[in-house]
């Protein structure tokens, strides 16, 4: 496990918000590495980004849930809807007693909770399937292509979005949902998905979302505002960089996890900055066990 630049929170570039150079370090002599463990505690991606969002940042309790039974959540790329059926365990195991009170609780957490889309027939079935044999009997798992249908039913209408999107490729203008342009004019998929996170946020809404590292330092128009509204705009809690084998044998990309609020005031100080070198497994196609992991377990 490592910390870039001995411990430290990387602050934002307020002129080209390159998010680059340890010039822009700022040293935290208070920071324990025993604070690291309530952020990287499962050893999937799909757990380990989970509880990315459901744990507390160093100070900042990034999702301590006041209300559990207003919570919904959403995943607009579900695939087989790991992140969603991590998200009804932690609130199963933290707050059952709410959750299942009586009836109409229990309905609520069963059908109005966790929210998917995918234009994928097969992960859809997969992914209802899959939540129904996880304890989670009816959730909102549907056909739709985030990107280029419009947003107006489903914007600001969710308080925690986790998602590994698609992120390789671009669309034409005209394939893309007009909201999202108006946000961030791009042809990026990984820039498009988090125009659209920011859409479906209540205000106060959390994300905890993977991206390419180009996301981080690219240089293009797009990719420069785009930082600019997360940090300007919006609230920019953490980044945790991820080694580049962890998604192999499909793909070798390096990326990492944003974490962040949706204020429409900003609200941006220090951005929190983790390294992860590890997740147990080798970083080659064989994804072979080993001893060095960085994801602590619970």
């Amino acid at each position: 496990m490592q910390i870039d630049s001995h411990q430290h929170f990387w602050q934002y570039n307020a002129t080209d918000y390159d998010w680059m150079g340890d010039e822009h370090a700022v040293i935290r002599k208070d920071f324990l590495p025993e604070d690291l463990a309530p952020l990287l505690a499962h050893s999937s991606i799909a757990g380990c980004v989970a509880v990315q969002a459901r744990q507390s940042l160093p100070e900042t309790d990034f999702l301590r849930i006041a209300k559990p039974e207003e919570i919904k959540v959403c995943d607009p790329a579900c695939g087989t809807a790991g992140f969603l059926i991590a998200a009804s365990e932690h609130l199963v195991e933290h707050y059952s007693e709410t959750i299942y009170k009586d009836a109409a609780a229990r309905r609520r957490f069963n059908d109005h909770t966790f929210h998917g889309y995918d234009f994928d027939p097969t992960m859809l079935r997969i992914g209802s399937m899959n939540m129904l044999l996880h304890g989670v009997e009816n959730p909102d798992i549907r056909y739709k292509d985030s990107l280029a249908e419009s947003e107006e039913d489903d914007a600001e209408r969710y308080s925690l979005i986790l998602a590994n999107p698609p992120f390789a490729g671009s669309l034409d203008y005209e394939s893309t949902a007009k909201d999202l342009q108006q946000i961030v004019k791009t042809k990026k998929t990984e820039l498009l998905f988090l125009a659209l996170f920011l859409r479906l946020l209540q205000t106060g809404g959390r994300a905890a979302v993977i991206v390419p590292d180009g996301v981080l330092f690219g240089s293009s128009k797009a990719h420069k505002e785009l930082r600019r509204i997360l940090v300007e705009d919006q609230k920019l809690d953490a980044i945790i960089s991820m080694p580049s084998g962890v998604f192999k044998p499909y793909a070798g990309v390096s990326t990492a996890i944003l974490l962040f609020t949706r204020t429409d005031s900003g609200g941006t100080d220090d951005v929190w900055f983790y390294r992860m070198e590890a997740d147990g497994y080798s970083l080659d196609d064989k994804r072979s066990s080993i001893d060095d992991n960085d994801i602590p377990a619970d």
